[in-house]
């Protein structure tokens, strides 16, 4: 149940800068009267213009934020003081006790419920709370409270506003608030549920991409571990062969191979001059013969090259040189057989080749460090 304690006024509309209060705590009927002193003060109209109106202006600024009538809001101000405007009104619904302080210039809006103290707060949410808690709206608190020659009739209202009057004395306004709350409840939810989905679907790509790093990971894994086992086991053979090598009969025999491949080369070398002696021999021996039988004609005093005759003088000189020739030809031939027997000599000293000895390591230097080396693929 509504009822209606104090009102309290400060410079609103014709209120002065002094404080006035109206108090309405009675059981009884509370009957208010002007008297305009200025008029006489009696009832031949000197009632009109003293403030009466004031008052639900006053509770309607109170409770809403807006007076009966369509004034701005800066002109319910006092004019002669121009600020410092403040309405209070006390009162109790339902058993709780209310307090609210409006004000303009400055602004104020205080709502105590209660015991509580005056708390300041967002002026929408603080109205919104203040009118569900009186259960009317300012369009029906003119036409159920004020009831005053400023609110347009009910009946001269229009269709929609009408039917908004109806609707909210039926009650049924509340089913359309619980309506467009569930609806905006509805809209909060599917916001509140597409999050979530964007939310979900970002872990699903989140966890998709770890999942490819974790195979990935574990490819990586496979294969090191397959490079891993190759080498291992190309290093436990190599130690395993390199276990088996008696290194001091590796270093003799690298010995025997050096001796080895200096025997070839000499024996090589000896062949290759051998060779060559005898592709030499072949050649002056053609020389030789050619000579020989140059050397006939010319005795005979035929040309050697057209077979005609030759006269003493020039035969005797053309003989002299092919003579010549033939011993420079016939000595060629007998050094080359002493160089032949020097060489084929050398082939003698040598000896039987042989067979090269097998070594494991290819340089004398690796068989040296044969046991660094075991150390080194240990350790690797």
């Amino acid at each position: 149940m509504f009822k209606l304690n104090t009102l309290t006024v400060k410079n609103f509309m014709s209120v002065g800068n002094t404080t006035q209060a109206v108090d309405f705590n009675r059981n009884d009927l509370t009957l208010v009267l002007g008297e305009n002193l200025d008029l006489g003060g009696d009832d031949s109209g000197a009632r009109n213009g003293t403030g009466k109106t004031t008052i639900i202006n006053a509770l309607s600024y109170a409770l809403y934020g807006n007076a009966l009538t369509n004034i701005k809001r800066d002109n319910l101000i006092n004019k002669t003081n121009n600020k410092g405007m403040l309405v209070t009104v006390e009162f109790e619904n339902n058993g709780v006790h209310y307090r609210i302080e409006r004000g303009r210039k400055p602004n104020i809006l205080k709502y105590a419920v209660g015991d509580d103290e005056l708390q300041e707060g967002d002026s929408r949410e603080t109205q919104g709370a203040i009118e569900t808690m009186l259960g009317m709206t300012h369009e029906m608190f003119k036409h159920l409270v004020a009831l005053n020659t400023y609110t347009q009739p009910f009946l001269s209202l229009g269709n929609n506003d009408q039917r908004a009057i109806i609707e909210q004395l039926l009650g049924i306004t509340l089913l359309s608030e619980k309506a467009e709350t569930l609806k905006e409840q509805t809209r909060i939810t599917k916001e509140a549920i597409t999050e979530e989905e964007y939310r979900i679907k970002a872990v699903q790509d989140a966890n998709s991409k770890i999942e490819e790093q974790i195979d990935s990971l574990k490819k990586r894994q496979r294969l090191w571990t397959a490079k891993r086992d190759e080498d291992v086991g190309k290093l436990t053979k190599s130690i395993e062969d390199m276990a088996h090598v008696d290194i001091d009969t590796e270093l003799a025999n690298h010995r025997l191979l050096d001796e080895f491949y200096e025997k070839q080369s000499t024996i090589q070398q000896a062949q290759r001059w051998i060779t060559s002696i005898d592709q030499d021999d072949t050649k002056q021996k053609r020389t030789i013969d050619k000579l020989e039988n140059e050397i006939v004609l010319l005795q005979e005093h035929k040309c050697y090259a057209c077979g005609q005759d030759v006269h003493d003088e020039k035969q005797t000189a053309i003989l002299d040189s092919k003579q010549q020739q033939l011993n420079e030809a016939q000595q060629t031939v007998a050094d080359n057989d002493a160089k032949r027997k020097e060489h084929e000599q050398t082939v003698a000293d040598v000896g039987e080749l042989g067979v090269a000895p097998t070594v494991f390591y290819d340089k004398i230097e690796d068989a040296y460090n044969h046991q660094t080396t075991l150390n080194t693929l240990a350790n690797q």
